[in-house]
């Protein structure tokens, strides 16, 4: 064996022979010091708090729309008698994640789709914004169209709107 393998598997040994004897000296709860237990249960408190306060928002009002949008899932959770664990598991979430969507957290379109699926609602409602096809007027007109038989009728239909809109501006 050269010198440096040699060396260099002395070095090796030692530093195993370091680690088995950190594992041993290894501080157990009992022996911390108050600062060493103060400042884990400082990291502990500290974590929990990032864990509830939603990140930094460009402005107020996207803070207030996304509380909204997490009271919203929470209330609609809860009217229909869902666990956090069964909702998280039917859009795919881990159960830490799904409870941040509900204190506010930013939450992206396909996320706000699998929600409304699990929680067997619209994505309009849990944006606050009105279903279109819940207009009265709205509903009729598309009935009234799903009746007209022939192109040229609905042409005539979509000349008479675009006359309309044009007077109203």
């Amino acid at each position: 064996m050269c010198f440096a393998t040699a060396l260099y598997a002395d070095h090796w040994a030692e530093a195993a022979w370091d680690r088995v004897d950190r594992k041993r000296t290894k501080p157990d709860a009992r022996d911390r010091t108050p600062t060493e237990t103060r400042n884990r249960a400082d990291r502990s408190a500290a974590a929990a708090l990032m864990a509830e306060t939603p990140p930094p928002f460009a402005s107020e009002e996207d803070r207030v729309f996304y509380a909204e949008v997490g009271t919203t899932i929470r209330r609609r959770r809860l009217e229909i008698g869902l666990t956090l664990d069964e909702v998280s598991t039917a859009v795919g979430v881990s159960k830490p994640m799904m409870h941040k969507y509900e204190m506010g957290w930013k939450l992206s379109a396909d996320s706000l789709v699998k929600i409304a699926l699990a929680l067997d609602i619209m994505p309009s409602e849990l944006l606050g914004t009105p279903d279109p096809y819940e207009q009265p007027e709205l509903r009729r007109l598309l009935s009234a169209w799903g009746r007209l038989r022939t192109a040229a009728s609905r042409t005539a239909i979509i000349a008479l709107v675009d006359e309309l809109s044009i007077d109203m501006s």
